[in-house]
């Protein structure tokens, strides 16, 4: 079996993978969801001196401290500038990187949005009213209806200009 860790984007915590943990875990793979520094269940640790590198080493330290070997890593929105950060420090652990709906930094120092494509951002029209709940799928109702909402953190919203 595969030994998966999954991280979330930048407003949520390692509890928002709990179905897909569910999920994963019943095909008898391993999984584990580390929430980042300043985030969910650790926004008591918010600063404003917490930058991208504070969260690929939340993921290295974690791969290394529980000892994991051959892990297939899957980013998030934010997290796939995460975990594209985690693969090139520990490229021997590291089988495979899987950027679900994520950032995929093609260029170390230069910005995603600044090299977004503007065919594909003119072509956006999806909306919603919820975007957190939008991120994660569980608009549509069914079984997981209305998980997000109970765990979701209330946060203070903040201008682009803050670091995270």
């Amino acid at each position: 079996m595969a030994t998966f860790v999954l991280v979330h984007g930048a407003w949520h915590g390692g509890w928002c993978w709990a179905p897909l943990e569910r999920a994963l875990r019943g095909y008898g793979h391993d999984v584990t969801s580390p929430t980042l520094t300043g985030l969910g269940e650790r926004s008591h640790l918010a600063s404003p001196d917490i930058v991208p590198d504070t969260h690929v080493l939340d993921i290295v330290y974690h791969i290394q401290w529980k000892d994991l070997e051959d892990v297939i890593l899957v980013g998030h929105s934010y997290g796939g500038v995460i975990i594209t950060g985690v693969a090139d420090r520990l490229p021997e652990r590291i089988r495979a990187l899987v950027y679900l709906d994520a950032i995929v930094p093609e260029k170390s120092g230069v910005s995603a949005i600044a090299n977004r494509n503007p065919e594909r951002a003119a072509g956006d029209t999806h909306r919603c009213t919820d975007l957190d709940r939008c991120l994660l799928g569980h608009a549509g109702g069914g079984r997981d209806a209305g998980w997000h909402d109970r765990y979701r953190l209330y946060r203070e919203r903040r201008p682009y200009g803050v670091r995270l």
